[in-house]
Formats: C-alpha cells, sequence, structure tokens
C-alpha cells in the first residue's frame, strides 16, 4: 500500500520512478518533490509548480483495504503481522553535505517468521493479468522494485506479497455509487451513495473476505536479491549526485511537466527546423484521434517536446503574445500557441 516516505529520502515508490518503472510519475515531477524537501522554497526559487496530491479511486480503495488484506494474510499464515507501517532508514556514506538516504514504511512483518515482510496491494481483474501465478515471484515490475527496496533497507530475508483483486476496477464501483469513507484511525466504511442518501455500506473486511472466497486473493513470495540491491544503490547514487546534490534538473517527460516548469509563458520564440517539423507532424495528426491509442501518445510527445525546446528560448513580447508564447516559424508564420484559456488552464495550440 501507499504511505508517506521519510522527507528527503528514497522511499520503495521513489526507487520505482529513479528506475523508470514507475508509470503513475515522472523521473522530474520525483525531482520537484524532493527538491522541495531538502532545499524549501526550491521550486518557487525557479517559478515551478509543485506536482499535486495523488488522489484517485485506486489509491482511496488501496488504502481502505489495508487492515482487511492483513487479517486475510494473517488468517492464511496462522501468524500475526507486528509493526505496521514501520519507519527504517539508511544513510550512504559520503562527503556530501546532505548525504543520500533510503528509507521505507512497511506494512508489516510476520510476529513467528520475523524475518518475513508483509506487503499488502489491492489491483483489479483487469490489471492482475500483469501478474504471474499465484505462489511464485513473478509480480508486475514496479511491486517487485518496491519489495526489493524494502528487503534492501530492512535487511530481511523475503517478503510476501498478498493482493486482493477486485473483479472490477476501483473507479467502476465509484461509478456505481461505492464510495470508500474514513470514520476513524484505521477505520473504514464502503458506502453505497445514491442522490447523496446511503442506500447500503459494508466493512472492508466483509468485502475482502467474499472476495477471498470467490479466489481472488493471492501470495507471492519475493526473497531478496543483492545483485539487484547493488544495481540500485548505483541508480540511486547516480541520480541522487546528478539531481540532487548538483541540482540538474531532469528532462521533463510528459504535458503535466511542463505545465508545471512553464507556468507563465508569454512571448514571441522562432523556432528551428526540427522544431518547424514537429509542429507540422503534430497539426497533421489531428483532433480526431482521441484521447487513446499511438497516435494520441505521439501527438503527446510531440507537444512535450516542442514546450521543452521553446520554454528555455529568450522570447521576445510583442501585441500578439503578451498574455502567451507564440511560436513561429524561419518565415514568420504561426506554428503554435501555448496560454491559458477561459478557465485558467494552460493550453497548447497547433495551427491555425
Amino acid at each position: 500500500m501507499g504511505s508517506i516516505p521519510f522527507l528527503g529520502s528514497i522511499s520503495g515508490s521513489r526507487a520505482a520512478t529513479i528506475l523508470r518503472l514507475n508509470g503513475f510519475q515522472t523521473l522530474f515531477s520525483l525531482w520537484q518533490i524532493m527538491m522541495e524537501e531538502i532545499y524549501p522554497g526550491f521550486n518557487a526559487s525557479k517559478g515551478y509548480i509543485m506536482p499535486p496530491q495523488v488522489d484517485n479511486p485506486a489509491v482511496r480503495w488501496g488504502s481502505a483495504f489495508e487492515s482487511a488484506i492483513i487479517k486475510l494474510a494473517e488468517k492464511k499464515a496462522d501468524d500475526k503481522i507486528i509493526d505496521r507501517e514501520g519507519l527504517f532508514q539508511k544513510f550512504m556514506s559520503s562527503d556530501d553535505d546532505i548525504k543520500m538516504r533510503y528509507s521505507c514504511h512497511i506494512d508489516g512483518r510476520y510476529k513467528k517468521n520475523k524475518f518475513i515482510l508483509h506487503e499488502g496491494k489491492t489491483t483489479s481483474l483487469y490489471n492482475f493479468y500483469d501478474w504471474g501465478k499465484p505462489g511464485t515471484d513473478r509480480v508486475t515490475d514496479y511491486i517487485a522494485c518496491q519489495v526489493q527496496h524494502q528487503l534492501m533497507v530492512t535487511g530481511l530475508e523475503q517478503c510476501i506479497v498478498s493482493v486482493l483483486v477486485f473483479p472490477k476496477r476501483p473507479d467502476e464501483w465509484e461509478k456505481e455509487g461505492w464510495v470508500p469513507r474514513y470514520y476513524n484511525i484505521g477505520f473504514f466504511l464502503l458506502e453505497k451513495i445514491i442522490d447523496d442518501k446511503i442506500i447500503d455500506s459494508t466493512t472492508p473486511l466483509d468485502w475482502a473476505t467474499i472476495n477471498a472466497q470467490q479466489d481472488f486473493f493471492h501470495q507471492y513470495p519475493i526473497r531478496a536479491n543483492p545483485e539487484a540491491h547493488k544495481l540500485m544503490i548505483e541508480k540511486y547514487t547516480e541520480f541522487w549526485r546528478k539531481h540532487i546534490i548538483e541540482k540538474i534538473e531532469p528532462q521533463p517527460e510528459s504535458y503535466d511537466d511542463i505545465k508545471r516548469c512553464f507556468p507563465q509563458p508569454v512571448g514571441t520564440v522562432i523556432a528551428d527546423e526540427n522544431i518547424e517539423m514537429l509542429a507540422d507532424e503534430y497539426s497533421s495528426i489531428g483532433k480526431e484521434i482521441g484521447d487513446g491509442g499511438n497516435l494520441a501518445k505521439r501527438q503527446a510527445d510531440i507537444k512535450t517536446t516542442i514546450l521543452n525546446y521553446v520554454r528555455k528560448m529568450e522570447p521576445v513580447i510583442d501585441n500578439d503574445s503578451m498574455e502567451k508564447l507564440i511560436i513561429r516559424n524561419s518565415k514568420g508564420e504561426k506554428i503554435g500557441s501555448f496560454g491559458k484559456n477561459k478557465n485558467g488552464t494552460l493550453i497548447y495550440r497547433g495551427k491555425d
């Protein structure tokens, strides 16, 4: 499950980002967060906007089912799970003023088998196809990275990943009215709300127990891998020295990255030949492609590349570009623009 990382340190989810295994966070976004933790006020000094807190159905349902998954895991092992949210950390020896540290908040560890970690996860039946056969160590790369990070930090020998599989995705359950609601420390209810009225409710444990009875609860034992730990430390060190100590920003990878580091675009810039070609390709793809598919991804990548280029230029402010950024080709023709719409949202537009 998700947990709050120790400020300024590399946690399991951050490790996955550094190793390029986290599809939910870019390296640029992680860098912003860590720089702000270590050097307060850093983003404001650069004119950058901080990434928003992550809040989505998957996160909400994952948090709501933490205790239920522990109960199922305890029953299956005939053992208690202790040290919930226990903090472990290590420091990398170095001559830098700010020493690299890596940490983890564990979901827990078994009491009798004290060298075994517990890690609880939720997923949907749709996403469960990315997992291997239960009883093996074939979990997703993202989770494998998190687990190896935890084993490295704690020094323990093994982790049992317990996963509860939902027949539907959390966002589908929420569309039907089912919403997790937090009432007290560690206490959640799942409530079905229609027209602002609660028409049904249950506990996550009752829900999870029914899922388990239908064979939607599985476990994956994963042993510590010292060779993987060495490679992870190498990547952590490379990231820390280059991006934290030397303060060199990673390349923005997404349109959201660009919008955070380029929040007030104004002026006119002249594009080079490569950017002109990309702008032509962006417009030729067209708006009819929808929000998904390879063409949509290509268009998003082009947009990010163009804006990452122009944000480093020295713009000239004229009458047309006092409130937005205008991109022109070598002939002076407008090939794109970037500015706020009526709702204050930053929008990139191709050729008119």
